[in-house]
């Protein structure tokens, strides 16, 4: 089980960025019904972005809120990148929430059955599970999952005997995750080992991996074989010929930024050559393609090979109601590839700072690939401000069946000013069941103040089983001060088991001033395991001013496993002037392996002009890991005139992908008069994958004047392209 500050089950960034607005809402002492207008944004948007559980909200939003609210433009819009994928290209996130899985799924056998249905299957069982009895190893796993909640990683193994309970004593103890925003992982298909194999580096936080029947994962000889040849895999990387490595690398770069397993041969090699310096590539004998080849799929000890040849396997699915959009995509034809996956994961590491040249975007665009991995791909260009090869690509995907392409699209469409378009792509997306699309297209008719529409699209994804859709229109309902009946679609929302509503019942009984009905169903929520309730009433006491009601109520939450309640502990002991009290507060949540409280505190004492505490906190929250830290420390070595301290910090920051440090650096010297410095630490940033909107928000337009028509691959600024 995996965890990270109590935040976003996918998104740790998205976490801390929802807590700095929230927390800076509470300073500010405005009140929230007027902070759509002091924004210039509407109610919706507003509280989208300040909502657990809403999607990552737009880098323009949260550079208006951070100016409304009076907090640091750059550092909001550093988490919002992150928070939004910039780190590489966007994957989907193994599992889904806890909460839509079915225990029969999982292969917890129903009253009186064996293993009644094929494992991995999406078609839930009918047959009560029995009444169950806890056991002395539940309590083992009652240890672990407080240990998570509290922030740790864990793993439990259980071992027994066929039938004796093992899976459905997992099923209960993880249950009390769902109510936290927990996902699960049951990687299965094509095979449970390779479906861990492929997954594994995409697990988000707050994760549990289902590893049921656990001979299946870890059994088997090909595991050792893996090991025993990863030193001769990477020596061959390393010596092999100039168009052997370039073939290499282009598979390293397309695995990387979220390609398939199987690699077209054809992909493959047009995607090497700009890879070539100019003097390899001139002296190219005719069949160097063939020569590289015949060196990669040689084997090494253990059966290993740099590339070996495969063929998938096709996925034989039933028929579907809903025909795909647009047209499938031509069949592939010719040899494919695997990459080793020792030289994948060495690929990740060490060019991860790096964009692919122009053939590899040219071999995407042209040769036949999965319409979800061409979306992938496009997602990658995205990000790294590669946008000419981003638009081609997406509308590549989406116009041989990718649904997931549409959605992107739309926001495009909406973003440039093109309502109608966009709602013509979310509603192509909508009816292929994407309820994402539904919600995008229900929150555009709610900001029209087309309500009626705007709640037919609710229920809609409802209707699909997007339970959370009701507290969305609940929500909408309250920005309209439509109290009664948003009252009722919460109720309506926690009947379908949506315990978010009913932290919101929470927080609308204390805005109708029944302070003692809320905080008594906040501590039911949080004796439930969800101490959301708790904490976003403690930040509306704080708003009120009572500040000491606050404090009892983080305290609660604290007793109750959450982390981010002792951050919160820690800055109001510092600002009300305990240091001694805030430092307790703040180790507290570092022994729960969270530095982020020790950075406020850091951050705090700098801006008191106390440096030699806050480099000794920082110092401190580093070795939590926390990478933030590393930022700070570089523009501090910045401020001091040591830029190439700076720099290798910046660096280092953005190898553990947090690139705000050198969105900050360009800023600064931009500001500094030093136009080439500063964009050539922006060009760093993009070709991490600093996403487009997050870096010209961070620059305040500054990347659109250089670039305004994106990079081409090299990193020079794109010609205006139609």
């Amino acid at each position: 089980m995996q965890d990270e500050r109590d935040g976003n089950p996918d998104n740790p960034a998205l976490s801390e960025l929802r807590r700095k607005l929230n927390y800076g809402l509470a300073r500010s002492r405005i009140d929230s019904r007027y902070l759509p207008a002091r924004s210039e944004l509407g109610r919706t948007t507003v509280w989208g972005a300040l909502k657990d559980g809403a999607p990552v909200p737009s880098a323009k939003t949260v550079a208006k809120l951070a100016g409304a609210l009076g907090l640091p433009v750059t550092e909001l819009l550093a988490l919002q990148r992150d928070a939004a994928g910039g780190g590489g290209g966007k994957q989907p996130v193994p599992g889904r929430p806890i909460r839509e899985w079915e225990p029969h799924t999982l292969e917890v056998h129903p009253a009186g059955a064996g293993s009644g249905i094929a494992a991995g299957s999406c078609a839930p069982l009918t047959g009560a599970l029995p009444t169950y009895v806890e056991r002395g190893h539940d309590l083992v796993l009652a240890d672990a999952v407080r240990d998570v909640m509290a922030g740790r990683s864990r793993m439990v193994v259980l071992v027994g005997h066929s039938s004796t309970g093992k899976t459905r004593a997992c099923w209960e103890a993880v249950e009390p995750l769902a109510g936290r925003g927990w996902r699960l992982w049951h990687p299965f298909d094509p095979t449970r080992a390779e479906a861990a194999l492929e997954g594994l580096h995409r697990v988000a936080p707050r994760t549990v991996a289902w590893l049921n029947e656990a001979q299946h994962y870890l059994g088997g000889r090909e595991a050792g074989e893996r090991v025993a040849a990863a030193p001769e895999l990477l020596n061959r990387y390393e010596r092999a010929t100039p168009a052997a490595k370039a073939v290499l690398e282009a598979a390293m770069d397309a695995r990387r930024l979220g390609a398939g397993l199987h690699l077209p041969q054809a992909f493959l090699t047009d995607a090497a050559p700009d890879y070539l310096t100019d003097t390899d590539y001139d002296q190219l004998p005719t069949d160097w393609a063939e020569q590289a080849y015949a060196e990669l799929v040689r084997p090494v000890h253990g059966k290993q090979a740099p590339l070996h040849s495969t063929t998938p396997r096709p996925r034989r699915r039933p028929p579907t109601p809903s025909s795909p959009v647009g047209t499938p995509p031509p069949a592939v034809t010719g040899p494919m590839f695997r990459l080793a996956d020792y030289l994948e994961q060495h690929g990740r590491s060490t060019r991860r700072s790096l964009c692919p040249p122009a053939s590899f975007w040219h071999a995407a665009l042209t040769h036949p690939t999965k319409p979800d991995d061409l979306n992938n791909l496009a997602e990658a260009a995205e990000s790294r401000y590669r946008m000419q090869w981003a638009h081609h690509l997406r509308h590549r995907a989406a116009d041989h069946g990718c649904i997931e392409a549409l959605l992107p699209l739309a926001v495009m469409r909406e973003k440039a000013g093109d309502q109608k378009g966009a709602e013509s792509l979310a509603q192509q997306a909508a009816a292929h069941g994407q309820t994402d699309a539904l919600l995008s297209l229900a929150r555009m008719r709610g900001e029209a103040r087309d309500l009626r529409e705007a709640e037919n699209l609710y229920r809609e994804a409802a209707d699909h089983g997007d339970y959370e859709a009701m507290s969305s229109l609940a929500e909408m309902y309250e920005w309209v001060e439509d109290w009664e009946t948003a009252d009722n679609f919460h109720q309506e929302a926690a009947a379908h088991g949506d315990r978010e509503a009913l932290s919101n019942l929470t927080i609308m009984r204390e805005e109708a001033g029944d302070h003692h009905g809320a905080e008594d169903l906040a501590r039911q929520l949080a004796d439930q395991g969800k101490t959301d309730a708790l904490t976003s009433l403690a930040q509306k006491r704080m708003w009120a001013g009572d500040r000491e009601s606050a404090e009892n109520l983080y305290r609660d939450a604290t007793a109750h496993g959450d982390t981010g309640a002792l951050e919160h502990l820690a800055i109001m002991r510092e600002e009300a002037g305990d240091r001694d009290g805030a430092e307790t507060f703040a180790q507290q949540a570092a022994d729960r392996n969270s530095g982020y409280a020790l950075f406020q505190l850091a951050q705090m004492r700098e801006k008191a002009g106390d440096r030699g505490s806050a480099e000794n906190l920082y110092k401190k929250a580093a070795d939590q890991g926390d990478t933030k830290t590393l930022s700070s420390l570089a523009v501090m070595r910045e401020e001091a005139g040591d830029r190439d301290g700076a720099e290798n910090l910046a660096r280092q920051a953005a190898d553990r992908d947090n690139c705000y440090a050198l969105f900050r650096l360009a800023e600064m010297r931009e500001k500094a008069g030093d136009r080439d410095g500063a964009e050539n630490l922006a060009r760093q940033a993009a070709d991490r994958g600093g996403s487009r909107w997050s870096l010209d928000e961070l620059t305040q337009g500054i990347a659109t004047a250089w670039w305004p028509n994106g990079l081409d691959p090299d990193g020079t600024p794109t010609p205006p392209w139609p």
